[in-house]
């Protein structure tokens, strides 16, 4: 069961804080829930630039949007390969 702190509803049995990364194709630090920063760790080592995530704190699935259609691939592809969990991959090219 994850226990991430969801910054926007948060439940008295989630106690882990967000980690923060590095992000250099923004060049600044995100904050992204622990258990799955690993994940979104690979897939930036991977080339994909995400543009949010969300672990789903147990109520949806995990989720990251991706900038392009192909990205969306790759990252369905990847992270069948290294979680176990079901994902959604959005895209959401407008953003910068």
């Amino acid at each position: 069961m994850c226990k991430c702190i969801s910054y926007n509803q948060p439940e008295k049995y989630q106690i882990i804080k967000t980690k923060i990364l590095f992000y250099k194709y923004l060049n600044k630090t995100v904050c992204i829930d622990a258990c799955i920063a690993d994940c979104i760790k690979q897939l930036w080592e991977a080339g994909i630039k995400t543009t949010g995530s969300c672990c789903g704190h147990n109520k949806n699935k995990p989720s990251v949007i991706v900038k392009t259609n192909t990205e969306k691939k790759v990252a369905f592809t990847l992270l069948k390969e290294i979680d176990d969990r079901q994902w959604d991959v959005f895209i959401n090219n407008k953003i910068a």
